[in-house]
C-alpha cells in the first residue's frame, strides 16, 4: 500500500513543517485514495456529496492551532490498519478520528 504510506509520510512533512492547509490538502487525497482503494461506488458518490457540503468546516476545523497534528495520529492510524488489512482496526480508527472531528467542530463552533 505504498500510495498510502507516502501520503502518510507527507502529512507528517505538512505537520513538522507547520503548514495546516498542506495537512488539509494531503489529508483530503487520503480520504480519496482510501476510497478509490475501496473500489465501493456507492460509499464514493455518498462521501463525494458530503465533503462538498462541508469544505467550509474542515477548512476551519485545519486552521484551529494543534489540529494537524490530532488529525495526523488519526489518520497514521488508519494507515496502519488499512495497510495491515486488518478491517476491525481501520474501522475503528475511523471512528476515533470522526469522534475527534466532531469535537474539533464544535470547538471551533464555541
Amino acid at each position: 500500500m505504498d500510495p498510502l504510506n507516502d501520503l502518510g509520510g507527507k502529512l507528517q512533512a505538512a505537520v513538522a513543517d507547520g503548514e495546516p492547509l498542506t495537512y488539509s490538502s494531503r489529508s483530503r487525497d487520503l480520504h480519496r485514495t482510501i476510497l478509490e482503494l475501496s473500489q465501493q461506488p456507492v460509499a464514493t458518490e455518498l462521501l463525494d456529496r458530503l465533503e462538498g457540503q462541508s469544505a467550509r468546516h474542515q477548512q476551519r476545523v485545519a486552521l484551529r492551532a494543534g489540529r494537524p497534528q490530532v488529525s495526523l495520529r488519526g489518520d497514521l492510524a488508519i494507515i496502519g490498519a488499512v495497510c495491515r488489512r486488518d478491517p476491525a482496526a481501520a474501522e475503528e480508527a475511523v471512528r476515533a478520528h470522526l469522534r475527534s472531528v466532531i469535537i474539533g467542530l464544535s470547538q471551533t463552533d464555541a
